[in-house]
């Protein structure tokens, strides 16, 4: 027996060549696509009373599902905003967009104005093509008749706030005004866009203020035992890679690393958690869309009372990782 299978295995395979694993492989995807299509319609139509709304929200679902980068944050509330939209209420979208930074690697760095400045240095982030990105996003749900703006907040309490790229000098807050000019410049075509430094709404935002003194206190002590037991491994991972990315930039002295990495670190967690309560008081129709990875986002809700009302995170973005496995060859 073992020598017969071991025949007709041979025969088999000199039947099959690429293109039969080719179409096989094609019809098993379709045949899953199929399955979960009908799965969505299904459901949609149980808990909404027009058929024509279940099914445009189903194609919009499933056309998400295909181009995700990682699961829905929130996916009951996403689906609850794009019904709304569907219904003739207005969705905001939201994101986080960092600035360029070059860095010397002797203590200096330079806030980059020219968007298009990776096409010189491939290691920058390529902010063109992430924005175009995001207005794709708004075309897609505008195309499916829902009334769609976006705010775009660009990260300057990272210089400001937080500190980790050392002292802030008037030539790289030039630079900054001159980085966000180019961004409107670039989005000006494209309606119900807008363009806003995060400190402009963090400045005097006292719940901003609060909940970034509360976390900078616990991320002091730890002594809240519910923090102390959420968090302080996460710190503790994120303290180290910090000081990692704080050694290669060398941006302090040796001897003053360990310290400013720590003082970074919990400025971070406690900028983030402040601007997460920002958002999260946006109102019940704001998606954000991430321009980071889960892991990261997660600060936005490192404090407890901001996690209800925080709102559905979209993960959709492919653009600079794209790039960023162009730059290191790890091309699919």
């Amino acid at each position: 027996m073992p020598d017969a299978e071991r025949i007709v295995e041979e025969e088999l395979e000199k039947e099959i060549d690429d293109k039969d694993i080719e179409e096989y492989l094609s019809m098993t995807l379709k045949s899953q696509e199929e399955k979960r299509l009908r799965a969505l319609l299904s459901r949609n139509l149980g808990k909404v009373e027009n058929p024509e709304k279940a099914l445009v929200l189903t194609s919009i679902l499933f056309e998400i599902d295909q181009i995700k980068t990682d699961k829905v944050w929130g996916t009951d509330k996403f689906e609850r905003i794009l019904l709304a939209g569907l219904n003739g209420e207005k969705v905001n979208l939201i994101t986080m967009l960092c600035l360029i930074n070059q860095f010397d690697y002797k203590g200096g760095y330079t806030a980059v104005v020219d968007l298009d400045e990776y096409l010189k240095n491939p290691k920058l982030e390529p902010i063109p093509l992430i924005v175009d990105e995001l207005v794709l996003v708004i075309k897609f749900l505008r195309f499916y008749g829902i009334n769609t703006s976006l705010t775009i907040y660009i990260a300057d309490t990272d210089y400001i706030e937080i500190g980790q790229y050392g002292p802030v000098n008037e030539s790289n807050v030039q630079n900054i005004r001159k980085y966000i000019e180019n961004l409107k410049q670039y989005l000006r075509n494209v309606p119900k866009t807008d363009i806003t430094p995060i400190s402009e709404v963090t400045t005097s935002n006292l719940q901003y203020q609060e909940v970034k003194a509360r976390v900078l206190k616990n991320t002091r002590n730890f002594k809240d035992p519910d923090f102390e037991r959420e968090w302080y491994k996460k710190f503790e991972d994120a303290l180290e890679k910090v000081s990692e990315s704080q050694s290669k930039k060398r941006l302090f002295p040796p001897n003053d690393l360990r310290k400013k990495s720590l003082e970074i670190t919990r400025n971070i967690w406690a900028c983030n958690a402040g601007q997460g309560a920002i958002f999260a008081a946006l109102g019940q129709n704001t998606i954000l869309i991430s321009t980071e990875r889960r892991e990261r986002d997660t600060n936005y809700v490192i404090d407890k009372e901001v996690r209800k009302s925080f709102p559905p995170v979209l993960y959709i973005l492919k653009a600079a990782e794209m790039w960023n496995r162009k730059l290191t060859g790890k091309v699919d």
